[in-house]
């Protein structure tokens, strides 16, 4: 939980509160015993220095095998190297696993580096 804290925050994107809520996530995860019952499911890049990225995604309640992306951060040390674009696509896999596609993420623009990133980065084709 510390390392996605000091992943959150060192992106210099998001605010204590979202910093907050990221956390929440996982605690509410961990605390619920795993994804199939919190809702959130997290995907993690190991890299040199602890998590270069990760990923939180999970259902959206009353719809049928429809999927949002809350969360993708990546280390500033990793920007450029394709990391976040490959957390994308492992987590539109694993949702594709569940059956579901993911339709939406943080509103379909997404704050990253500190560039607001239209829909069509944020979702691949197959997504939609």
């Amino acid at each position: 939980m510390a390392e996605v804290d000091r992943l959150v925050r060192l992106t210099g994107v998001f605010n204590d509160g979202e910093v907050a809520i990221a956390r929440e996530l996982i605690e509410e995860n961990l605390a619920k015993g795993g994804a199939e019952a919190s809702g959130y499911h997290f995907l993690f890049a190991d890299g040199p220095n602890g998590v270069d990225g990760y990923t939180c995604f999970g259902p959206i309640a009353g719809t049928a095998g429809r999927w949002e992306l809350y969360w993708i951060a990546v280390d500033p040390n990793a920007h450029r190297s394709g990391l976040g674009k490959r957390l994308q696509a492992a987590s539109e896999e694993a949702v594709r696993a569940q059956g579901g596609v993911i339709v939406s993420g943080a509103g379909l623009l997404i704050l990253w580096r500190g560039r607001r990133l239209g829909r069509d980065r944020v979702l691949s084709s197959s997504a939609l």
